[in-house]
């Protein structure tokens, strides 16, 4: 199956390449992943050392379906259509709640 970027990938398998880093919170590793739903996905992996034990482990992010535009960000909120209550035509009509 070839992919956006050219990888051969198998299902339930990824592949990721070593990135040179500009900023400390960039992954050291970026590729991409073929889940078994058929879905491929960006993959961020970053390289840790336990402080506790001194031992070298890896965390894993999955990252938006490939093809998608990530820079959209989230999405747009919800507008309501109507107004939460009737306009006022008279501002005489508001009720005052403060007691002075």
């Amino acid at each position: 199956m070839t992919q956006v970027n050219k990888l051969e990938l198998k299902e339930n398998e990824g592949k990721a390449f070593l990135q040179e880093k500009t900023e400390d919170w960039h992954a050291d590793f970026q590729g991409q992943i073929l889940g078994p739903d058929g879905v491929i996905r960006y993959i961020n992996i970053y390289e840790n050392t336990a402080q506790a034990t001194g031992k070298r482990w890896l965390k894993f992010k999955y990252g938006p379906i490939v093809g998608e535009n990530s820079g959209a960000g989230a999405s747009a909120p919800v507008q309501n259509s109507k107004p939460a209550s009737p306009p006022v035509e008279n501002i005489a009509e508001l009720e005052d709640d403060m007691p002075f």
